[in-house]
C-alpha cells in the first residue's frame, strides 16, 4: 500500500461536506387539517426542492401535489422576508402554496378528481407567503413583497381570490393594508381571527396594531403600543375578525 505525503491541511479527504448533506432531508412547516398532517421536506439532491407531504388519518404517507401544467414538479417555498416565510396553507383539503420556481401562488383541492393545480397569481416580481385561507370569503390572505421597483420592496397584506381571477389580472388582488417596512405574518387564529406583527423601525420602537374590519379592504380601529426605549419592539398581536 502506497502512502501519499502532503503538507498539513492540504491532504485530500474521502469525506466531503456534500457527502454529509446530500442525503439529509429537512422537515418544516407542519400543519394539521382534520385527520391529516402536512409538512414540507427539503431535498438537497433535487436542488433543495420543497416537497409537500401528507400523512392521512388512515396512515398512508405520500407527496400531495401533482405536476404543475402536467410537466413540472412543484417546489414549495417562498422568499418573503428574504429568509422565507410560510410557503403554504391548507384548510378543509384545499391547499394554497407558493412555488419557488416561478414565484406564483397556486391552489390544489385534494378532493378534486381531476388533480389539477391552478394558478392564483400572475408571473411577476411580487413574492407571496404567510398564507391564511378564508374559504367563507373565497379568499386567501397573504403577505406580498413587491420587488418590481428600485429600492426597498413594498410590503402589503393582500387578499387573493381563490377563483383564479387574479391569475389573469393583478387588479383582482385586494390590498388590505400597506405602508410599513416589515410585515411578519398573517397567522390564522382559530375560526374568525387573523394575526400579524408589524414592527416599526427605530426610533419609534413601537408596534402598530391595525385592526382590519370585517369588510375587506376597509380598516377600522388603529392604536400604537409603545416598546421599550433603546430596546427591541414589543410584540403585539393584531386580531381581525375577517369572517362575516
Amino acid at each position: 500500500m502506497s502512502v501519499t505525503v502532503a503538507p498539513h491541511g492540504l491532504w485530500k479527504s474521502p469525506i466531503s461536506g456534500d457527502s454529509f448533506t446530500a442525503r439529509s432531508v429537512t422537515l418544516s412547516q407542519v400543519r394539521v387539517d382534520g385527520p391529516d398532517t402536512y409538512w414540507v421536506e427539503g431535498h438537497p439532491r433535487q436542488g433543495g426542492r420543497g416537497t409537500l407531504l401528507r400523512r392521512r388519518g388512515t396512515g398512508e404517507t405520500g407527496e400531495v401535489l401533482p405536476l404543475i401544467d402536467g410537466s413540472r414538479l412543484p417546489d414549495v417555498g417562498t422568499r418573503v422576508h428574504e429568509y422565507g416565510g410560510k410557503a403554504y396553507a391548507v384548510h378543509h383539503g384545499v391547499i394554497v402554496f407558493s412555488d419557488q420556481t416561478d414565484g406564483r401562488v397556486y391552489t390544489f383541492d385534494t378532493a378534486d378528481p381531476r388533480r389539477v393545480v391552478r394558478p392564483l397569481t400572475t408571473l411577476s416580481k411580487v413574492r407571496y407567503g404567510d398564507f391564511w385561507i378564508a374559504d367563507v370569503r373565497e379568499l386567501v390572505y397573504a403577505v406580498a413583497e413587491d420587488h418590481s421597483a428600485p429600492g426597498e420592496p413594498v410590503n402589503k397584506i393582500v387578499a387573493i381570490p381563490l377563483d383564479g381571477s387574479a391569475a389573469r389580472d393583478d387588479s383582482a388582488i385586494i390590498t388590505v393594508f400597506e405602508g410599513h417596512r416589515l410585515r411578519s405574518g398573517t397567522n390564522g387564529l382559530p375560526r374568525r381571527h387573523q394575526d400579524c406583527l408589524d414592527h416599526l423601525e427605530p426610533p419609534e420602537h413601537a408596534v402598530d396594531v391595525l385592526a382590519a374590519a370585517r369588510r375587506v379592504p376597509d380598516l377600522r380601529g388603529r392604536h400604537r403600543s409603545g416598546g421599550r426605549p433603546g430596546g427591541s419592539p414589543g410584540r403585539v398581536r393584531l386580531r381581525a375578525a375577517l369572517d362575516a
